[in-house]
């Protein structure tokens, strides 16, 4: 069980609607003295991304049990990596909030992979709408939840002022490639095309569908297989994935685990967004790890 016992907010307005909604009286317009004068257990950082670095550590520095972090996890991979080490050295659970490791759905589908069922993913087809690093590293992150790390991107940047959207190529170490395409910014979407060499999973509608074909031999053709559609095997859990990921959270502190989705996750899926950019500046293929560690792209006005 957990409570919300307090808040800050440096925007007085929504400090006190926030107050009033969840009836918590004890609110700060500074996070320092927050943490100075409250017993908290878990910490939300659900700042904009330019201060998630000197709020986390801070608070991991003040003995907070575990901090829940907003994505993408910092500005710089210097940043992600300074949190780490700090929550790492306090021994705080760092979690980063890439909301669909936590969605039955995706969780599914991570197991129906893991079993081999659609065998040997080859290739991936990738949409979320346009910002790499406030949009793309939910997409990163959840494909490297299925596939692995990845070992280069090629990225090509739809030019915007703030987060800008791209398009490219990421390569796997496991040899599998996907098409990724960040440039939608007249609707929602959220899609992913799974090839394996035995079948295809397609995830649409932002997630809330998803199709299954396993190759089986064709009726039409000799000595070939075709991609039959069977009735993809849902979850029987529809709970609130945010839900799934506060008690997990809980279970990593009871339990002294990592979470599924850590510091390194976030770092991860942050180093992809920005390899885009290296890749856009120079035009050609950047393999990972990046070497430039203070690279930083504006994320919010």
């Amino acid at each position: 069980m957990t409570k919300i016992v307090t808040a800050a907010d440096i925007d007085k307005k929504k400090l006190q609607d926030f107050s009033n909604k969840w009836n918590v009286k004890n609110v700060y317009t500074d996070y320092k003295e927050m943490l100075k004068k409250e017993n908290i257990d878990i910490l939300s950082v659900c700042t904009n991304t330019s201060s998630h670095s000197e709020i986390v550590i801070y608070a991991a520095e003040r003995g907070i049990n575990c901090i829940f972090c907003e994505k993408p996890i910092a500005s710089t991979l210097k940043e992600a990596e300074d949190m780490i080490k700090i929550c790492k050295k306090n021994n705080v659970k760092l979690l980063i909030n890439h909301t669909r490791r936590w969605d039955s759905n995706y969780q599914k589908i991570n197991e129906l992979l893991n079993s081999g069922l659609i065998g040997d993913v080859k290739s991936i087809i990738g949409y979320c709408p346009l910002g790499l690093l406030n949009n793309g590293t939910h997409l990163f992150d959840i494909l490297r939840y299925f596939i692995g790390d990845v070992y280069s991107v090629f990225g090509k940047i739809i030019d915007t002022e703030i987060d800008p959207g791209g398009y490219g190529i990421l390569i796997f170490k496991n040899k599998a490639y996907s098409f990724v395409d960040s440039t939608t910014k007249d609707f929602l979407i959220f899609e992913i095309d799974l090839h394996g060499s035995k079948g295809r999973i397609r995830i649409s509608d932002n997630g809330r569908k998803s199709e299954l074909w396993v190759a089986r031999d064709s009726k039409n053709y000799t000595n070939i297989k075709e991609l039959i559609p069977e009735k993809f095997p849902n979850s029987s859990n529809k709970r609130n994935s945010m839900i799934f990921a506060v008690e997990h959270l809980i279970g990593c502190i009871e339990n002294d685990v990592n979470p599924i989705c850590n510091g390194e996750d976030g770092k991860a899926a942050l180093e992809i967004a920005l390899a885009f950019h290296e890749s856009n500046k120079k035009n050609i293929e950047v393999k990972l790890p990046l070497k430039n560690k203070k690279l930083s792209v504006k994320t919010s006005k």
